[in-house]
């Protein structure tokens, strides 16, 4: 509990940002961003750097790679990490998913995270966790 006034959004958040007038404090995007190359992604972290100004924070967390990993390695560290684990998932349910990971899912290296975040107008990007298996980052990004 926050002892502060909050309000949550959930919308479309590339919809949302680009529609926002008013400032926010804080605007955070988990697991959505890396469905937008990278182009898409720099375009909305330029709005949302204009959404929080010159005191607020944008965080997110999101698929990541080491920089020495391209997108292809990525898919397969993920699938053979994950497939292994996610026990619950039928065969069927499993390939759905990894149809979907492998249309949608563009997870940038960590170097490409903070070469965003610059060439957004954040003058700090700090990495906040690293996921043990190392297919998952947050960042925070302050003007």
């Amino acid at each position: 509990m926050l002892a502060c006034p909050v309000i949550l959004e959930c919308r479309d958040f590339v919809v949302a940002l680009r529609d926002r007038i008013e400032a926010a404090d804080v605007v955070w995007i988990g697991y959505s961003l890396h469905h937008l190359p990278a182009t898409a992604k720099l375009v909305l972290m330029r709005e949302i750097r204009t959404v929080v100004g010159n005191h607020g924070l944008f965080l997110v967390c999101e698929p990541a790679s080491p920089d020495d990993e391209d997108r292809s390695g990525w898919l397969l560290r993920y699938e053979r990490l994950n497939k292994p684990l996610w026990t619950a998932l039928t065969p069927e349910e499993w390939g759905a998913l990894m149809v979907h990971v492998r249309a949608a899912d563009f997870p940038e290296t960590n170097s490409r995270w903070h070469l965003l975040g610059h060439e957004a107008g954040f003058a700090e990007v700090r990495e906040m966790f690293v996921a043990p298996d190392d297919l998952h980052r947050m960042y925070c990004f302050r003007a």
